[in-house]
């Protein structure tokens, strides 16, 4: 079925059906704004993951509006968490 399937005659025929049951508009009725966010969160999370939620904006302008290239951004965003995690033990020890 799967040799059947990728033959021009099958794809024809598969797209024809899909036109024809108007799979194209109900693909563009399910993208609505929240969609959109959802989507751009998911993307987010993928290739900044490594970067602390805290940092991002910061990690951001580095990247675009100081010109750093990801690995020196990366680097400068995370030498600050540990700055940071290393204030907040210090502030718990203290209390």
């Amino acid at each position: 079925m799967t040799a059947l399937n990728k033959t021009d005659k099958a794809r024809k025929r598969a797209g024809e059906q899909a036109r024809r049951i108007g799979l194209g508009a109900i693909g563009q009725a399910c993208l609505t704004p929240e969609c959109w966010k959802r989507g751009a969160k998911t993307l987010e999370e993928k290739r900044l993951g490594h970067i602390p939620p805290e940092l991002r904006d910061e990690y951001r302008y580095l990247v675009n509006k100081k010109r750093c290239t990801a690995k020196e951004a990366t680097a400068i965003i995370l030498a600050q968490h540990e700055k940071n995690m290393a204030d907040f033990r210090k502030s718990l020890e203290a209390a």
